[in-house]
């Protein structure tokens, strides 16, 4: 698991210049907010649990010469060692970022940035427009293109995604995204042959950075990072082939979704990347019309926190992939039947009766990765193969590929 700072009280979205101080609170808690972590010593204050909720002052900086009052500023609050303090300090704004192809990922607390606050001139802020802000964002830091890990992070990508400070779920960022995140990074733009099944992972890397067009859909996407993060990679491969993902989710979701793709869509040009509804109450919503061009890859990224929407889930997931495979039959066809990547993390052990219901469905999933995080459950990531339960495809052919299963 890992550990997530955020603001239990979040700073005002408008401030007097004439006060020298922005008080807020701050928490580190996983990503559902259910479970603090005990705290030591910081730079702001000596915490113990049971003052989590201690309001901070937190000093503002002098203004620049011939900076206007009204210009905006943020909070960022980011965790570091001991050793880290001196010379890394100098350079603040690599520490606010989450550093998804360090090697210490996920060890400490992940950084988190305030909405812009702006200030007026003192006496000129109504009081009826200093409200809380509702909203937060995190950047995390993608490899280098060459594939220097190490590169400068001024030369490197950066994904800036937006969450909720509400209780909504689909509106935050999971541990399982954030780790899937990572390990598609390290498999697919780093070319890591770190894994747990060499022969699938390996099968899965050459489909995806293949000459060739690909179809991705992901199930319950949230906020749309691990989608942003697949369109990041992909504009990494130098024959620019198509890909087209479709980030789906629920109505409640779309804004945050559709935000987000907009503020990073510099980042992969040539990614064709949109956000969709999928309910999966809804067995209409899977429909060759929907997805003309067929499927290649599916993502699902912590959708089994719920046991109840299993049915629902798994009659979903059947239906792409009888739909990719109908629209792309053995007999002649020119790619293979599509993956499934899932991240999975532990919350209650009845979520594993999944992998049991999906086997019955034809679709095997095999543990690749296990993310450690900061303690706690461990990130599982999986790779499905489909076989098909009817047994109408032939499994020693379903990857076309001499010795995949």
């Amino acid at each position: 698991m890992f550990w997530y700072l955020s603001f239990v009280r979040p700073p005002p979205s408008l401030y007097s210049t004439s006060d020298r101080t922005i008080t807020t609170s701050v928490q580190i808690a996983n990503d559902l907010r259910t479970e603090s972590r005990e705290y030591s010593s910081t730079k702001l204050t000596n915490w113990r649990p049971s003052v989590e909720y201690k309001a901070l002052d937190i000093p503002l900086p002098p203004l620049r010469p011939g900076a206007r009052a009204a210009e905006p500023l943020r909070v960022a609050l980011w965790a570091i060692l001991e050793s880290m303090v001196g010379s890394q300090m100098n350079d603040a704004s690599s520490l606010f970022r989450i550093d998804l192809a360090s090697r210490t990922f996920g060890s400490l607390p992940f950084p988190v940035l305030s909405m812009p606050i702006v200030f007026t001139a003192p006496n000129r802020t109504p009081k009826a427009k200093v409200t809380k802000q509702e909203q937060i964002e995190r950047i995390l830091l993608l490899p280098d293109i060459s594939g220097n890990s190490g590169a400068p992070h001024e030369h490197r990508k950066s994904l800036v995604i937006r969450e909720q400070t509400s209780f909504d779920l689909d509106k935050k960022l999971w541990d399982s995204g954030i780790g899937l995140s990572s390990w598609i990074s390290d498999q697919l733009f780093l070319g890591s042959t770190q894994s747990s099944n060499v022969t699938i992972t390996q099968a899965f890397r050459s489909r995806m950075m293949s000459p060739e067009a690909l179809e991705v859909v992901e199930l319950g996407t949230g906020t749309g990072l691990v989608s942003l993060a697949l369109a990041t990679l992909f504009e990494s491969h130098p024959d620019k082939p198509p890909r087209n993902i479709l980030a789906t989710d629920l109505p409640s979701a779309l804004t945050l979704i559709d935000h987000n793709i907009k503020t990073n869509d510099h980042l992969f040009p040539s990614i064709q990347i949109e956000s969709g509804i999928l309910d999966w109450e809804d067995e209409s919503a899977v429909s060759a019309e929907r997805f003309p061009s067929g499927i290649d890859l599916i993502v699902m990224a912590d959708v089994t926190y719920n046991v109840d929407v299993f049915p629902a889930l798994l009659r979903t997931l059947r239906a792409l992939l009888a739909l990719a495979v109908s629209q792309n039959p053995l007999g002649g066809m020119s790619r293979a039947p599509p993956f499934v990547l899932l991240a999975y993390k532990e919350r209650d052990p009845a979520e594993r009766s999944l992998f049991d219901h999906a086997r019955q469905l034809g679709v095997l999933f095999e543990q690749v990765a296990s993310i450690p995080g900061a303690g706690g459950a461990p990130i599982e990531i999986y790779l499905a193969l489909y076989f098909n339960s009817d047994d109408q495809i032939p499994k020693q052919s379903v990857w076309g590929m001499e010795g995949v299963i």
